[in-house]
């Protein structure tokens, strides 16, 4: 009698741990660019290299992830692309590129999906914003906010280990 409870309760707690309560994620079709890249392990901090000129969606990275908030100050693209595979949305700027309304347009985004965007400045990007999610990259001149938005709904947690905070 005792087993086929248990049995019950294990699989009842297998389906609700699969993506947390309260992370939505969508079925539509991905949005951005594909990205692929060879490996997606864990690597030693410091041990990436030169940042590259577009933020990274995925890869390999770095043990520990980062919260999801916005960032005054550049933040190490290993622990990012960890929060990625978390599920999480990461909008990179270029601080010399971006416009003080661009970056009130972006702040009030992450803020708007706070537990699941990071929003930082970082100096290498090629373009003044460029947003990723796992495996999808968005390079924007200009802010398109309805386009930003969209892809966050999209495409958080649409990751190998979704919902993870």
């Amino acid at each position: 009698m005792i087993v086929p409870i248990v049995i019950a309760v294990v699989v009842v707690f297998a389906i609700i741990f699969r993506t947390p309560l309260g992370f939505e994620s969508s079925d539509d079709p991905l949005l951005g660019e594909a990205v692929s890249f060879p490996t997606s392990n864990h690597v030693p901090d410091g041990s990436l290299g030169p940042n590259p000129p577009l933020t990274p969606a995925g890869g390999p990275h770095y043990v520990q992830p980062l919260r999801a908030g916005i960032y005054e100050q550049q933040i190490p693209d290993g622990n990012a692309i960890h929060s990625l595979e978390h599920g999480m949305v990461w909008i990179s700027y270029q601080p010399d590129e971006v416009t003080a309304p661009t970056f009130e347009t972006i702040e009030g985004i992450a803020s708007d999906f706070g537990r699941d965007v990071i929003l930082s400045p970082r100096v290498e990007n090629s373009s003044p914003i460029i947003v990723v999610s796992w495996g999808r990259r968005l390079v924007m001149e200009d802010v398109d906010e309805q386009l930003v938005r969209d892809f966050i709904t999209t495409n958080r947690n649409r990751s190998p280990e979704p919902g993870l905070r």
